[in-house]
């Protein structure tokens, strides 16, 4: 190694961390600057979590609201084809509030049970960003059940 200069790190795996050894300073990981966004990554999962439930409460509002202001004979008000989607789509309109209630109220509780198990913070905020991740999807499941049941298919298959 004479006459060629020495790298200024040596890369080094121990378990659990990666570690740089410089000439300069001592090892030091370099995940070290990764540990100061976990507060941030927790104010992001605490927001998407809420906002999840939010969006859940708000869905089965404006399911109620429907059913106010359409009557659930409104798709069969096109013709007489009614296709079996949308009288599936009738029955989870009339139960909406089982459905996005009861997935509230079960992702709290998963999220209180993941709060409570002995895990590290980031497999913690994992688990809690899963679950708010499953809250959007059966709200957008209800909405589009609902968009396509009620108000497209009854025009599509009494247009034809």
């Amino acid at each position: 190694m004479h006459g060629q200069a020495a790298p200024n790190y040596v890369l080094q795996r121990t378990p659990g961390r990666y570690y740089v050894s410089t000439n300069y300073r001592g090892p030091a990981p370099l995940n070290t600057t990764l540990d100061g966004m976990r507060p941030f990554k927790a104010i992001i999962t605490g927001a998407m979590f809420l906002a999840s439930c939010i969006s859940l409460l708000t869905l089965q509002g404006f399911v109620s609201a429907l059913l106010e202001s359409y009557s659930p004979s409104y798709p069969s008000s096109f013709g007489p084809r009614l296709p079996a989607f949308s009288s599936y789509a009738l029955a989870l309109m009339s139960h909406s509030a089982a459905v996005c209630i009861g997935a509230v109220v079960s992702s709290v509780l998963l999220a209180l049970l993941v709060c409570r198990r002995e895990m590290t913070g980031d497999n913690r905020l994992y688990w809690l960003t899963v679950l708010a991740g499953i809250n959007f999807l059966v709200s957008s499941y209800v909405a589009t059940i609902i968009l396509i049941g009620f108000f497209l298919l009854p025009k599509a298959a009494n247009a034809i």
